[in-house]
């Protein structure tokens, strides 16, 4: 059987951040060299060879690290299998679908491949807590290092691999012996064919856009931003640290619809179409590296700033900090970077229309409102853990939404979420349907929900599963005898009340997905939260 083609491997880009013991900006001549490549064709593909790193030290300490593109046909074949499987990835579906039904899915035994495939993938849609560096005071961080995701590790076994029998390599340190030889034995399975229409298409259409990638991270209108937001995060990256952007080639099949993008643990996966401009995928590419950047903080700051939100007496401020990293990641990348490689005039019209900077009403306008004085931050050199980063942030959140920021629909955008076992699937996937969750922490267990009481909660339950919420300390033992009542009655019931000052539980009472999308339905009218019953249910 012939082996992959191998990967095409782009230039490395170094960035630095000046790890800021004051709020001093980082001096020009303390900036880190960017390293040119060139691509060279070879027997087996493009490689790159990969340059020697400089030395570099600065006033300040200086934390360096490697950006890396690649366009894998291993990462590209696994991405799809995920996403053609219907596993817990963000995806477009509906253009794999149809490549994989026109390509690849021919008969019953294929068919058998993608089940046993989404079989062994969802074993490991677990994560594991680990015991925080700084104590249990960590934990009520909603991003950090203590999480370990089983499925993030076992996507990056596909992600980082250069061929079959490296791939199966890198699975032995996740997943079983037995799951292992599964995994591999659909990839080898599905190789032959994909590697044809890897080569007859994918890399013909898909190389120069890549290319063009690499060639724009080298552009000091985005490699001097990259350092500028690497010091505004205080990342800590060593030269050890290589930031993998695995590029994800999508035909132009099935629905238009935006490309997606994601970040899982140092690998950022971009979708793109081969007709699409690299200069308007740039901010998609800067977006996901920013997620990473602020997640390298170093943890004592950023418990110091999730503290300065969850004591500040501003109402917004919880949910205001719910949307911190995404509107930041936002206003960099599909802000910052896609002004600086487009006319003033396209730019100018972008920021007059609604959701044109991310597709999420709050997180595309407080992008928006928060970019003038982010521009005046970064010139002076402040980061994000400047004592005063959360008042002045807040001042220009509320002035842009005013009460309406603590509408349900918004506050759900991050949350925890506990069901019944037998809910949890649907109920995840009903809830970021309806409030376009960013992010969540689904749970069967009840660890997360009480290690993060300033974090908006989702309960769905089914009504013989009503009381264990008052012996777990969800609901009082009134809310319990509400909720039979109107169960009883209507069937389902929605109920609210306060966890925490400014934070919400939310429970849905069921008997069936159809009754809690109707009440999700009926929690995203509401333009604040009504504690007790929801008023629709009361007779």
């Amino acid at each position: 059987m012939r082996a992959f083609p191998a990967p095409l491997l782009l230039g490395s880009l170094l960035i630095g951040a000046a790890a800021h013991a004051a709020n001093i900006p980082a001096l020009a001549g303390n900036l880190p060299s960017v390293t040119s490549t060139e691509l060279v064709q070879t027997p087996r593909g493009f490689v790159t060879p990969q340059p020697t790193l400089p030395s570099h030290r600065g006033t300040y300490a200086s934390q360096k690290a490697r950006i890396a593109i690649s366009f894998s046909p291993v990462a590209n074949l696994t991405y799809q299998l995920d996403c053609v499987s219907g596993a817990a990835i963000s995806c477009s579906s509906d253009n794999f679908r149809a490549l994989w039904t026109r390509e690849f899915l021919k008969n019953a035994s294929d068919s058998a491949r993608l089940t046993e495939w989404r079989r062994v993938r969802d074993r490991y849609e677990r994560e594991v807590t680990l015991p925080p560096e700084y104590g249990d005071s960590a934990l009520l961080l909603p991003v950090g290092d203590n999480t370990l995701s089983l499925s993030h590790k076992l996507r990056m076994a596909g992600f980082q691999a250069s061929s079959i029998d490296n791939y199966a390599t890198s699975l032995d340190l996740v997943v079983t012996t037995d799951d292992r030889a599964t995994l591999a034995a659909v990839v080898r399975h599905f190789q032959p064919r994909f590697d044809a229409w890897w080569q007859k298409e994918a890399m013909v259409r898909g190389a120069p856009f890549v290319q063009r990638v690499d060639a724009l991270m080298h552009d000091p209108r985005v490699a001097d931003q990259l350092t500028a937001f690497a010091a505004f995060f205080e990342s800590s990256l060593s030269a050890s640290d290589t930031l993998q952007f695995t590029l994800l080639y999508r035909p132009t099949l099935g629905t238009r619809g935006p490309t997606r993008g994601e970040q899982a643990g140092r690998y950022a996966l971009v979708e793109f179409v081969p007709d699409e401009q690299p200069e308007d995928r740039m901010d998609a590419v800067v977006h996901e590296l920013c997620h990473y950047l602020m997640r390298r903080a170093p943890t004592p700051h950023a418990l110091a700033l999730y503290h300065a939100f969850v004591t500040s007496k501003d109402a917004n401020a919880i949910p205001a900090y719910n949307f911190l990293e995404e509107t930041l990641a936002t206003a960099f990348g599909n802000g910052m970077i896609a002004r600086a490689l487009h006319s003033p005039p396209y730019f100018t019209a972008v920021l007059q229309k609604p959701m044109t900077l991310y597709n999420n009403e709050a997180i595309d306008r407080g992008a928006k409102a928060v970019l003038p004085w982010l521009d005046q931050w970064l010139a002076s050199g402040r980061t994000l853990y400047d004592q005063s980063f959360a008042r002045e942030y807040l001042a220009r959140v509320d002035h842009e939404f005013g009460t309406s920021l603590r509408a349900p629909r918004f506050m759900l955008n991050r949350m925890v979420l506990v069901a019944d076992s037998g809910y949890m699937g649907i109920a995840s996937r009903l809830a970021r349907g309806a409030f376009m969750v960013s992010s969540s922490f689904d749970s069967n267990a009840l660890s997360e929900y009480r290690n993060r009481p300033h974090m908006t909660a989702l309960v769905v339950v089914h009504p013989d599963h009503i009381d264990p919420l008052v012996a777990n300390h969800i609901l009082s033992k009134d809310d319990a005898l509400r909720l039979h009542a109107r169960t009883g009655v209507a069937g389902s019931a929605l109920l609210t009340r306060e966890r925490s000052k400014g934070v919400y539980t939310f429970t849905i009472v069921a008997r069936d997905s159809a009754a809690i999308k109707s009440q999700l339905a009926l929690l995203a009218q509401q333009t604040l939260p009504e504690l007790g019953l929801a008023r629709a249910q009361q007779q």
